[in-house]
């Protein structure tokens, strides 16, 4: 009797065993054709991902040959032509930089509008690139024909409505193209090659003007400004590849690649007993964790504060960059190939430094790094201000104005990213046309600069600079400070514990599983 109770119990175990393997390996067929339909959903997709991919590229293409072409002839050879143009007056400077500000504010919020609702932004870029060569023409006629204040305000005025145009609507495309997680990455590689661009404007203007005579004349700017108007014609040609085929389904392409991510990466850290509904909820409460976050992180305003953040810091530097040109000319008195290979150097230091602050904020977060960094360069600039008052050595000065630059550039990828995956992808024309506020800002304070120099000179600007560039860093340290910190690290902390947790589950019930066989 107690045989065969032993038997019968025995009988209900292995039952009971098989009844579970044969549930698991359902789960495991449930899991295949899972896969088996994000590949077909992949595989369906391929030309889409292969555009994405392509604007990716086009966009880094494209940044170092615009920024090539505009650095040559904008960094320090416009203020000295106007300068120069207009009988050593400042505000001259200053005024013509806040037409440029002025006309990319008008335009951007207006794209941004458009571009979110109505317009696809390939086809506003094709736009932009036909007013980009309506301001090569007008820079020309301005500089080589008719050698004017009035027409070369005007050229710069169509030149900021270009970047206006530009900016919003690529900033939007290049945002959308880059998966979730890789936006810090991406934009620190454009963000260098910025850098790049602006080491070869700054390099082809020292070959100029070294066969040119090294001199500081209305006749050798004049050709440096045509010419380098001439090398953004490339930049504009391209403008008319982008394609925008995220827009075509409302952004659902894009969340249903996300989610094929997801699982793919799922299938790498979570083993294959997960039962078939339970990945599903487990995929869905991770897309409440990322929706969760961005929520929270908007109420507490973080796009806001990097927003504000930016919009004061370009106030500041905006009052003083016009004039870092002057400044090595009158105080310094550097030669113009000096002052473009000081330039090229720059631009040189600020790619190496944004790499390795890409690198840093991996472990210490992308807020706090550009804070480090900012506070950094502000210490470097007060210095600079004080090593030109007490008449130190111009190369210390030269070392200091090298270092500052330095650090104050390099923060701007990590700031920009945490904004771009702040905010619903539905917003980011919106949000990039943020960006031309701080155009608009750093521009229109350049004829507030001018007036400063007027009054006190260029010390007095210089400092008026540092002092709001460290107000512009208390919204970086509130958000440093505050609970939520950088949206994507607090998603990825949230989405790593819920796996943990998942993994936990498992490997328990695989040891339940294990003991009833046994």
């Amino acid at each position: 009797m107690n045989n065969d109770t032993d038997n019968n119990s025995s009988n209900d175990n292995d039952n009971k065993s098989r009844r579970q393997s044969s549930s698991i390996r359902t789960t495991n067929e449930n899991n295949d054709t899972t896969a088996t339909t994000y590949t077909r959903i992949s595989d369906n997709d391929d030309d889409d991902t292969s555009s994405l991919s392509g604007n990716i590229r086009l966009t880094l293409l494209y940044t170092v040959l615009a920024f090539a072409g505009r650095s040559m002839w904008s960094q320090s050879v416009l203020s000295t032509f106007v300068f120069m143009l207009r009988n050593n007056d400042p505000e001259a400077v200053g005024f013509i930089t806040a037409a440029m500000g002025i006309s990319q504010l008008i335009v951007s919020f207006p794209v941004g509008y458009i571009v979110d609702r109505y317009w696809k932004r390939d086809t506003m870029l094709k736009v932009s690139s036909l007013v980009g060569l309506c301001s090569i023409v007008l820079a020309f006629y301005a500089t080589l024909v008719n050698r004017s204040y009035f027409w070369l305000t005007t050229a710069l005025s169509v030149w900021g409505a270009f970047w206006g145009m530009t900016n919003t609507s690529l900033g939007a495309l290049f945002a959308d193209s880059i998966p979730n997680g890789e936006r810090s990455k991406y934009f620190t590689q454009r963000s260098m090659l910025i850098n790049a661009g602006n080491m070869a404007g700054p390099a082809t203007a020292l070959i100029l003007f070294a066969s040119l005579g090294d001199e500081w004349t209305l006749r050798e700017c004049s050709i440096v400004i045509a010419v380098g108007n001439a090398l953004c014609i490339p930049a504009l040609i391209l403008l008319c590849f982008f394609h925008d085929n995220n827009n075509e389904n409302g952004g659902n392409r894009s969340a249903l690649s996300n989610t094929a991510t997801s699982s793919n990466n799922n299938d790498l850290t979570e083993p294959l007993l997960i039962p078939n509904a339970n990945n599903d909820n487990a995929s869905e409460a991770e897309e409440e964790d990322v929706t969760a976050v961005r929520a929270s992180c908007c109420a507490r305003n973080i796009p806001i504060f990097i927003a504000t953040a930016d919009v004061v810091s370009g106030l500041g530097s905006g009052m003083s960059v016009r004039y870092f040109p002057i400044f090595f000319v009158q105080n310094l008195q550097l030669s113009p190939v000096t002052v473009q290979l000081l330039y090229i150097l720059t631009s040189l230091g600020s790619m190496g430094f944004k790499y390795y602050g890409q690198i840093l904020s991996r472990s210490y977060g992308r807020c706090r790094i550009a804070l480090y960094f900012k506070w950094i360069g502000i210490f470097l600039m007060v210095s600079m201000i004080a090593s030109d008052y007490w008449n130190r050595s111009k190369w210390l000065t030269i070392a200091l104005y090298m270092l500052r630059t330095t650090f104050m550039n390099s923060t701007t990828p990590l700031t920009k990213s945490v904004l771009m995956d702040a905010v619903p992808k539905e917003s980011r024309g919106k949000w990039s046309a943020v960006e031309s506020v701080s155009m608009f800002s750093w521009s229109g304070s350049a004829a507030l600069g001018g007036i400063l120099v007027g009054w006190d000179g260029l010390l007095f600007n210089f400092s008026i600079t540092a002092t709001l560039q460290f107000i512009a860093t208390l919204p970086l340290l509130a958000i440093v400070l505050s609970p939520e910190g950088d949206p994507v690290e607090q998603q990825q902390t949230r989405t790593i514990s819920k796996r943990s947790q998942n993994i936990t589950t498992i490997n328990a019930e695989e040891n339940n599983l294990q003991q009833q066989q046994s």
